[in-house]
């Protein structure tokens, strides 16, 4: 499916949804599929090599990119040619301590064309969802900072930010459990999640939608994607807005 296939498949899910009187809605991934996190990450290291006098670490840093960053810690070390166990040990509660909370998450970036796409559904009534696997007592008011700083429909009518309730629960766990409140909010169109086993998840639940895997990063990247589903990198469907 092209990528203008897939948008005018999901525009017309919408309009179909709505002249039978229901409510169309939309779930979104935030962490590597309209987040990247790149720069969170970077940031953490960054700060790490300049408390604990790591120059080599930082002058390496200051030259590798900052978006686009692999999932693993020890895969960015080896990219950057510093792949070192002791150092990946000392750097990993420090980097755990800050990955995982409210402030660090003012480093996201948006992935290209993806708050304007979300707002684009919002305009027209589609009931949005942020299922992340973010935790609510660690991430939750960063999290809605950041949603709100970069633009997307936040803490309004036909929005909803769905965290897990504690760090410990596994992300499947939560979003498979999460999907039975989902269908309370009206019918599912669209899914888009950078997790393989997430999209399967929600292929099974909702086989009606359109669901979408985010080929960025993933917690595996020897993770094959789902098998015979859309795909995309990123979400800048601006010649295809400007024309439906």
């Amino acid at each position: 499916m092209s990528k203008a296939e897939l948008y005018q498949n999901v525009m017309s899910r919408i309009d179909a949804v709505k002249a039978q009187g229901n409510r169309p809605v939309v779930v979104f991934d935030l962490d590597a599929t309209l987040f990247d996190v790149g720069p969170r990450f970077w940031r953490i290291l960054h700060e790490y090599a300049v408390q604990h006098g790591e120059t080599e670490l930082d002058e390496k840093l200051k030259a590798f990119r900052r978006t686009n960053l692999p999932y693993l810690m020890t895969d960015i070390l080896k990219q950057l040619g510093v792949a070192d166990d002791t150092l990946t040990e000392r750097l990993g509660s420090y980097w755990f301590d800050r990955f995982f909370s409210d402030h660090y998450q003012y480093y996201d970036q948006p992935v290209a064309g993806a708050s304007d796409f979300v707002q684009h559904l919002f305009q027209r009534d589609v009931f949005i969802v942020y299922l992340t696997g973010r935790d609510a007592p660690g991430m939750l008011v960063g999290c809605a900072e950041s949603l709100r700083r970069n633009g997307f429909p936040v803490g309004v009518v036909n929005t909803q930010m769905l965290l897990k309730p504690n760090f410990e629960m596994p992300d499947p766990d939560f979003k498979e459990a999460a999907t039975n409140f989902i269908d309370g909010l009206g019918e599912v169109i669209a899914t888009f999640d950078n997790e393989p086993g997430n999209c399967e998840i929600f292929r099974k639940k909702w086989p009606q939608a359109v669901n979408v895997f985010l080929d960025t990063q993933r917690a595996s990247m020897a993770e094959l994607p789902p098998e015979g589903m859309p795909s995309l990198k990123d979400f800048d469907f601006s010649e295809y807005v400007s024309k439906g």
